[in-house]
């Protein structure tokens, strides 16, 4: 019998509000923008990158380390940051709409968070129009 994979210190869930059901295929970054010392060479102030892309149910489950210098899984970083942490979750939403042929009014979402206290899942209602609404929720990890 397999171990089931863990789920990521940050997720999150795309729902797209055209079609009333989840945002598949859209590309999302997470950068930790302050990382501490144990998560970066002493000589680098540059923030860390993880990729995914949203599954059939428009949700992240597992994240790509994406900054060159650092292999860190994001659970590694997550641990050795102790809450201190600034970080942003980007969604590209305009490669998603130009997919279906529309033009996104929004091709980039930005939300940005100041603490790893918890774990956080970051909720996001998308349209090609002018109207996004985003949620974040807070809980025990």
């Amino acid at each position: 019998m397999s171990t089931p994979t863990p789920k990521p210190p940050i997720t999150c869930h795309i729902l797209d509000t055209t079609l009333g059901r989840p945002a598949p295929s859209i590309p999302v970054t997470l950068t930790l923008h302050n990382p501490s010392s144990q998560s970066t060479p002493s000589s680098t102030t540059t923030p860390l990158k993880f990729t995914a892309t949203t599954n059939t149910d428009g949700r992240v489950t597992a994240w790509t380390p994406a900054t060159p210098f650092s292999t860190l899984s994001l659970q590694d970083v997550y641990t050795a940051q102790a809450g201190d942490a600034r970080f942003s979750l980007t969604f590209d939403t305009g490669a998603y709409f130009e997919q279906r042929g529309i033009d996104a009014f929004f091709p980039e979402v930005v939300c940005r968070a100041e603490s790893f206290e918890y774990c956080t899942v970051g909720g996001l209602f998308v349209g090609p129009g002018r109207d996004i609404w985003g949620k974040g929720e807070l809980g025990d990890a």
